[in-house]
């Protein structure tokens, strides 16, 4: 499972995989993926809005 998300503003891509998926709880491994990327932005300084 993958994560890629652009932002033309910042010009910034973040990237997350997972070498796993499990197909019994899709949402919440989906929702990890997208709180992770909001995370990294932060780390990554990025603070403008997706």
């Amino acid at each position: 499972m993958s994560l890629s998300a652009y932002n033309p503003q910042d010009n910034l891509t973040v990237v997350i995989a997972l070498p796993f998926l499990n197909f019994t709880d899709i949402d919440t491994q989906g929702s990890f993926l997208l709180n992770l990327g909001k995370e990294a932005r932060k780390i990554a300084g990025y603070t403008k809005p997706w």
